[in-house]
């Protein structure tokens, strides 16, 4: 598919509402069987799922959990979502479509209050780990063979760290 058949302004971007777990696998299949329990996560509407359209055709998605729940240390209390995938189908791409779906999702995160976003890939996804570090990720682990990149999105609101607040609320 060239540049000339795709008009970009038909492109709408929106979060998922009427999907199914059969179409999600039409449009990435290969990539979803790597998040661990997915089916069980979209039947429990424990995922975040941004959709890229195309003349009706779903063309992008946006794979993401919350992870704010789940406090088992200090870190965990900062509102956190793990993205577990970008996927543009092949003959979509390099139309910046993988771009605008991550940026909607950065601004929606921003609204609902997420403080960081995390991606975990494997070492050998060099576009992967590029196309995040190119929109403002940074790698902060590595661990056996997948690299840790995170997103703080409250920097953007002059807050750079969280501090635990001491026994007397008056040190505030």
């Amino acid at each position: 598919m060239n540049d000339n058949t795709i008009d970009m302004s038909k492109i709408e971007i929106k979060i998922a509402k009427n999907e199914t777990i059969y179409d999600f696998n039409l449009c990435a299949s290969d990539f979803i069987e790597f998040i661990d329990d997915f089916e069980q996560l979209f039947i429990n509407k424990k995922l975040f799922i941004l959709t890229a359209y195309y003349q009706k055709i779903l063309v992008g998605i946006v794979i993401a959990e919350d992870k704010t729940n789940r406090i088992d240390s200090v870190e965990k209390i900062i509102p956190t979502i793990l993205l577990h995938l970008i996927y543009v189908n092949p003959n979509y791409r390099n139309k910046n479509i993988g771009r605008k779906l991550l940026l909607q999702f950065i601004e929606i995160q921003k609204v609902k209050g997420i403080a960081t976003i995390h991606a975990y890939l494997p070492q050998n996804h060099v576009v992967g780990i590029y196309f995040l570090q190119k929109n403002n990720f940074s790698q902060i682990e590595r661990k056996g063979s997948k690299i840790k990149l995170e997103l703080k999105l409250w920097h953007d609101y002059g807050i750079v760290d969280c501090d635990l607040i001491g026994d007397n609320i008056n040190d505030i």
